[in-house]
């Protein structure tokens, strides 16, 4: 019985230590920014990286322990539309590093906590800061031309536009979250896009360009269309004057030529240049389908009773070009 009491009174001899010590002891860890306030009105501000480890408390309600994240946490806006210098709008959304400020933890604590607990403070910290990171981000955007932020002249102008914006969007929540004991590590743009009116617009003027680029080609492409064909077309004209004058030219050294070879036969044969003659003006008259009536005395059948004519000389002239049919013999 004695051993039972014993181990009895010593298991509640630890229990009521550690409940001692969950009363009168708290850790601080070195991510931890911690608050003691005491009923007095007292309070404390004990810093993980240098206060970390137990320390001692008065227990509530003599002291209250309220313990912070001091770490820094990441907010990310949404990608919202801002409107931006001399008209236009485009989608921008920036990110932000922010923890609770160590030298103003006190400021933090007065304007948080009527929130309740921890996580709730941290709640509504990052709300009122995300309010300020969208107030912010539509006033620095409404001083910077559109043009500038989408289409730089080079990769280091449109670096020293996006610096600039940080800079400035960073240096306003500095001033608006100062008396909330927030303090902001860094700001970023993470992305910037064509607003759905801004971006209508720039379709509708690629497919304008697009058509009116298409326009010129065909355009383009019909006048050499028809440059080809008038070429061609000359070419045509110039051949067939070409050929017309060859062919005048031959049909005149022809003429020539026959002229020549008819002159030499007249003085060779000149009985026989009679009768071509006279058969050359029957085939005049014969293309206008006119009656030939010869009688006994006319030139050709004279001509052709005479004993000294030789009809072998015909034999000599192409049948086709004179027409006239050898007689029987």
């Amino acid at each position: 019985m004695k051993a039972k009491k014993f181990i009895t009174a010593v298991v509640g001899l630890l229990l009521l230590a550690v409940f001692l010590s969950l009363m009168f002891t708290f850790t601080v860890r070195r991510t931890e920014i911690v608050l003691v306030s005491s009923a007095m009105g007292d309070s404390q501000i004990l810093i993980g990286s240098d206060d970390a480890g137990f320390k001692w408390r008065w227990p509530w309600p003599f002291q209250q322990v309220h313990k912070l994240d001091g770490r820094v946490h990441i907010l990310e806006s949404n990608q919202a539309q801002v409107a931006g210098a001399g008209g236009g709008e485009v989608m921008a959304s920036v990110y932000v590093g922010w923890k609770v400020n160590e030298e103003k933890a006190e400021e933090f604590r007065k304007a948080y906590e009527s929130a309740g607990s921890v996580e709730k403070m941290m709640a509504k910290a990052e709300g009122d800061l995300r309010n300020a990171v969208d107030a912010s981000r539509s006033e620095v955007f409404g001083q910077v031309n559109v043009k500038t932020l989408l289409a730089p002249e080079s990769e280091e102008e449109g670096k020293a536009v996006f610096s600039k914006l940080e800079s400035e969007i960073q240096g306003k929540l500095e001033n608006d979250l100062n008396n909330y004991g927030i303090e902001v590590r860094f700001v970023g743009i993470k992305r910037i896009a064509l607003s759905p009116t801004l971006a209508n617009s720039l379709i509708e003027g690629m497919v304008q360009s697009k058509r009116s680029r298409v326009d010129a080609i065909m355009r383009e492409t019909e006048a050499r269309q028809q440059a080809i064909a008038d070429e061609a077309m000359n070419q045509y004209e110039a051949a067939i004057q070409e050929a017309e004058r060859n062919a005048t030219r031959i049909r005149q050294e022809a003429r020539n030529k026959a002229t020549d070879m008819y002159e030499q036969m007249e003085k060779k044969h000149p009985k026989l240049a009679i009768f071509l003659k006279t058969i050359h003006g029957l085939d005049v008259l014969s293309e206008n389908q006119s009656v030939i009536i010869l009688t006994d005395k006319s030139p050709i059948v004279s001509l052709l009773r005479e004993t000294e004519f030789d009809f072998k000389l015909l034999e000599e002239i192409d049948d086709n070009e004179t027409g006239v049919i050898k007689p029987q013999k």
